[in-house]
Order: structure tokens, then sequence, then C-alpha cells
């Protein structure tokens, strides 16, 4: 069954309903959904680790996926006996932060994660060169560039230095040995929207594969200051570019031979229907499995860990799948 246009987040994540409807991806995420049928929940089989809450940057705009740092680190012993219960239910692994290259023990957190499933790596790339080797062995590694201008970089992660240079240095390094699967990430929001052009081009002139342009998640006051409505940007790239929908909250655009570009909307905005079946588990380093940013919601599983109950581990992870995505009807339209 397609999606009720009204069971999405109230507020529309930063939209005016009038302006989500109008879009031209809306429609096809609908059919997207309905075109695959009646779905369990968690059909996808996405699992998010993340390794700990800290970051060497301080990007203004990150969710940090919904933790407080707490500088909880996660013990590649306690993810061993998670993934030993719960492997049959998932289908693949994104290797997440905080930052997850600062986590002094990633290289067994990587053996252990590709043991059990495909797993790809989403880092802001100032230490890719630390981890060349573990790195080059992943499905995907996800490198996050919000401008290409030196200045704007370091305002947007609110640090200092030439790092957007060893960014790109440590892409190279990557490139250098024969790893091709690199993907860029970008979030939209008012500081980063006049530098998606570089990004692209950047991604087109040194054979990235792919660029995600990522919907701003509004969760508190300054993000919904700085929030850009995908909707404009959808509509040029509409005029410029064949496209394709290839996920429920998804929309391809093929900008060149080598390089496509992916407009991501954030579940929260397109509906809790489609998250429910398409949306993630996140495995937080504290030993809890939070299966709703916008609510902040999680199921800990950290005494069934510590006594190595692999059958109330399993029971604990299909609770928090039976939570996911309880949708939110839209009120006095």
């Amino acid at each position: 069954m397609a999606v009720d246009p009204k069971n999405y987040n109230r507020n529309f994540n930063g939209l005016s309903r009038a302006e989500f409807l109008a879009s031209s991806s809306v429609s096809g995420f609908y059919h997207k959904d309905s075109e695959l049928g009646s779905r369990a929940n968690y059909s996808s089989g996405n699992l998010r680790v993340s390794l700990l809450d800290t970051c060497n940057e301080n990007c203004f705009f990150c969710y940090n996926e919904g933790m407080e740092i707490e500088h909880n680190n996660l013990d590649p012993d306690d993810l061993e006996v998670i993934l030993g219960s719960i492997h049959t239910r998932i289908n693949q692994i994104k290797l997440v932060g905080g930052e997850p290259l600062i986590h002094k023990q990633l290289d067994r957190i990587a053996t252990i994660a590709q043991k059990y499933k495909p797993t790809s790596i989403t880092t802001n790339g100032l230490l890719i060169d630390k981890w060349l080797d573990h790195l080059s062995k992943m499905e995907s590694v996800t490198v996050s560039i919000h401008s290409m201008d030196h200045e704007d970089y370091n305002t947007i992660v609110q640090r200092k230095g030439a790092l957007l240079n060893r960014v790109l240095g440590n892409i190279s390094l990557l490139r250098e040995k024969g790893y091709q699967n690199i993907k860029i990430n970008t979030v939209l929001t008012k500081r980063t929207i006049d530098n998606i052009e570089d990004v692209i081009k950047f991604a087109a002139n040194n054979g990235i594969p792919q660029v995600n342009l990522l919907s701003l998640l509004t969760m508190n006051e300054s993000d919904r200051h700085n929030f850009v409505s995908p909707v404009n940007i959808e509509k040029q790239f509409d005029e410029q570019y064949q496209s394709e929908i290839v996920t429920t909250t998804r929309k391809r655009y093929f900008v060149s031979k080598d390089t496509v570009v992916d407009m991501v909307w954030q579940y929260c905005m397109v509906g809790c229907d489609v998250c429910r079946k398409d949306g993630f588990i996140r495995l937080l380093p504290d030993l809890k499995f939070s299966y709703c940013l916008a609510e902040g919601a999680n199921v800990s599983v950290s005494d069934e860990v510590e006594r190595q109950d692999f059958e109330g581990i399993r029971n604990k992870f299909e609770k928090a799948v039976s939570m996911m995505g309880k949708p939110v009807a839209y009120e006095n339209e």
C-alpha cells in the first residue's frame, strides 16, 4: 500500500505542506513504496554502527546520530556478541561516529563487521591515511565534504588549519591504492548551498562515482534557521539532468558519464511509514538499539551483552524493529 500523504512528520521537517507535495520526488517516493509492495518492518536490513560519540570536527549542523557526547567508545568484543546474535536479520553495516576513524580499535571493529556482512564507512576523511589498508577493503568509503573553499570548510567544521587539503590528499591516497568506490556527502544548509556545484565538479573531474546531497534533519531552532529546501535544488536539477527514483527517499541525477548525484530526503521528511520499512536501526556505543532519531528512542542491550545472552539480544533487537516508524498524522491542515 502506498504511503498516505497525511502520515508523515506534521511540520514536514522544515517544509510547508504545499511545498512538500509540490516536489517532483514525493509522488515518485510513494510510487516506489507501492511498487515494492507490502513489506515487513525493517526490510532494508540496514544497521548503522556508531563507534563513538566524539569527533575531531564540530560541524554546526551535526546531529551525531542522535547521541549526547558522553565519550562512549564501542568495545569490539561487545560488537562481536551483538552481531553474532542478530546477523541473520541484517543485510549491510555502515560504520559511523562521531568520527569512526578516531576509534583506536577501528581495525578490529572493521574485521568483525566484515566477517558478518558487507561493511561501509562514513568519515570526515582527516585520518584516512592512518587506516588505508582497512578502508580499501570496505564496500564503500563516504567522505563528508561541505565546501571546496578552504575558509568556508573551516567555518563549517569549526576548526583551523589546512583541513580541506588534508581530506583531498587522503582521497587521492585511496584512489592511488586502486580503491574506486568513494562517495561524497554534502549536507544542504544555507552555508553549504553555494558550494554544491564545486563539490559536484570535483567529483566528476576526479572519477568519484557518487555525491549525496543530504537534506538537513531539523532537530532544533538552529537547524530550522539553517534549513534549505531540497525542492528548490530539485527544480534546478530536473531541468539539467535525467533522473530516476532509486529508493523511497532518494532521487538520482545523472550529471556526467561517471558521476551521479543523489538527492537524499530524510526519512522524517518523507514519512514514518517509509522509515518503518526502509529506515535504519542504529547500534550506539553505549549498547543501545536506536530506532527513531526524532524521538530519541532506543532499547538498551548492555545487560544482555554482559551476560552474552544471544536470545535476549535478538529479542531486544526485534523490539526495536517493532517500534520503528509510528506515523504521526498531519493536524489542522
